[in-house]
């Protein structure tokens, strides 16, 4: 299984953040602050996003949230500032359109997400290509998200269990992909 320092890994990290009206800026201040103490203050008030995406600080994040590198399937993970002073984000998951088993834990999912009770109604989007499905799943609050959160985790348990996969383990909260395989990191939301 590749690790940090692999020749697979040393590769741009990207994580987007959606600056929104309701404190944005500052959350994401805040975050980029804790991942990069010392570094000075943000000036991002003039662009509606920030990426990160250089080999450095892809480095210096794995080291703050990677846990694990799983390589069955492709995840990947957005975190969005706030919208209405509230947690907002989305979870992205990719399968090949030929893996069924994957393409019914996509609809399993839908259907829990489609019924979460979160402050602001869920915007769920399926965007099928060749040779992805994507499945975006997006929370207003800060409960939402963690049922979604919760839900996810049992889901994806349950498939490698049902698949004679190793089961997850520990916390699922954010996922991003690196040249195809799954990173599963403990990502943290909120001001």
């Amino acid at each position: 299984m590749p690790r940090r320092g692999d020749a697979d890994f040393r590769r741009p990290f990207s994580i987007q953040f959606m600056l929104r009206r309701g404190g944005g800026i500052r959350w994401l201040n805040n975050l980029r602050q804790n991942l990069y103490p010392g570094m000075g203050p943000a000036h991002i008030s003039a662009v509606p996003r920030l990426m990160l995406a250089t080999e450095a600080s892809y480095g210096h994040l794995l080291d703050e949230i990677a846990e694990v590198a799983l390589g069955y399937a492709v995840f990947s993970f957005e975190a969005v500032g706030m919208y209405h002073g509230k947690p907002h984000g989305c979870v992205a998951i990719e399968v090949d359109d030929d893996d069924k088993c994957l393409e019914h834990l996509i609809a399993e999912i839908h259907s829990l997400t489609s019924v979460q009770r979160t402050r602001f109604r869920p915007h769920i989007t399926i965007r099928k290509g060749s040779p992805k499905l994507t499945y975006f799943a997006y929370f207003g609050d800060w409960m939402g998200f963690k049922r979604l959160r919760s839900s996810v985790a049992g889901l994806l348990n349950d498939y490698e269990v049902s698949s004679g996969r190793r089961p997850l383990s520990g916390r699922v909260i954010g996922l991003q992909v690196v040249q195809g395989d799954m990173i599963r990191a403990s990502f943290p939301f909120g001001p």
